[in-house]
């Protein structure tokens, strides 16, 4: 998947966007806000910082938390650029219509967001990111994947929300862009999708459709197949080979394949839901220094 996020055309189409800048070049102060899973760096004020650095955990925690497991404590923080709006996102990197991105550079994963963004609603303008963060979450529980495996489940949780009121995790609402593609192609048997990995291992006319397939398999198997679901991805924690280890609990693949297909005409594509539970949101705060920002910049 591309790590840049397609946004909606933003109303204020014709207001100019701005490069952010250090205070020496009129810039607002920048500030290192350190979480517990997260380093980030921003020019937002310290009570929207602070703000963005819980909506950065909450975002993470409610991912762990939606695929059943604790949240671990990671042995360097993820980097992240928060920028005062999406504006100033956009003069930075040269390109308009994106509101953040995820991607990986040499000190590892990097989050580049707009100010107002938030991880913790179901909002499709951060889908891309939150799909490129579910591939991290998952790569630390489930080792290697399949492709199938590892973008099903991508696209299964970039709808990811959170009610932080009643600490709830909802995942798996519909992906209408999915769901007709798999209603007009048909959905992809199990049998064509383990081919599936690098580029060229299936024809081009089926990479598209092998996204939505994946989309609808794995829906279905969290929906229809929760406990046998979660004994396969075990398998993969103690790093089974990934075909055996699925067939070890789901023997019949062609009865399957007639039970998802029925799952699919039936359209009951139900919303899971999860306790989010107490995540750890506190910070520090420290001045983040004119020379870094140029550097970071």
């Amino acid at each position: 998947m591309r790590p840049v996020l397609a946004a909606a055309v933003l109303a204020a189409t014709g207001c100019a966007t701005v490069r952010p800048e250090c205070g020496i070049h009129g810039g607002t102060p920048w500030l290192e806000v350190r979480s517990e899973h997260f380093v980030m760096h921003t020019n937002l004020d310290e009570p929207d910082a602070l703000r963005m650095s819980a909506e950065l955990e909450l975002g993470l925690a409610a991912l762990h938390r939606a695929m059943r497991q604790g949240v671990p404590k990671t042995p360097a923080p993820v980097e992240a650029v928060v920028l005062r709006n999406v504006d100033q996102l956009q003069g930075a990197i040269g390109q308009s219509n994106v509101v953040g991105y995820w991607r990986p550079d040499w000190r590892g994963p990097l989050i580049v967001m707009g100010g107002q963004s938030t991880l913790t609603a179901s909002d499709r303008d951060l889908a891309t990111l939150k799909h490129e963060l579910t591939h991290f979450v998952s790569a630390y529980h489930l080792g290697r994947q399949p492709r199938w495996v590892a973008e099903g489940l991508g696209r299964y949780f970039q709808t990811l929300g959170v009610d932080v009121e009643k600490r709830l995790v909802r995942s798996g609402e519909l992906e209408r862009d999915a769901l007709a593609q798999v209603q007009w192609q048909g959905l992809l048997p199990l049998e064509k999708l383990w081919r599936w990995g690098p580029p060229g291992s299936l024809p081009p006319e089926l990479e598209s459709a092998a996204y939505a397939s994946s989309w609808l398999w794995v829906h279905f198997l969290f929906n229809r197949h929760k406990g046998p679901l979660k004994q396969f991805f075990d398998r993969l924690r103690a790093r089974e080979e990934p075909r055996a280890a699925f067939e070890a609990v789901f023997p019949n693949p062609k009865l399957l394949y007639e039970e998802a297909k029925r799952y699919l005409d039936l359209g009951d594509y139900r919303v899971t839901v999860a306790p989010l539970g107490e995540v750890a949101t506190g910070a520090t705060v420290k001045p983040f220094s004119n020379s870094d920002v140029h550097g970071l910049l």
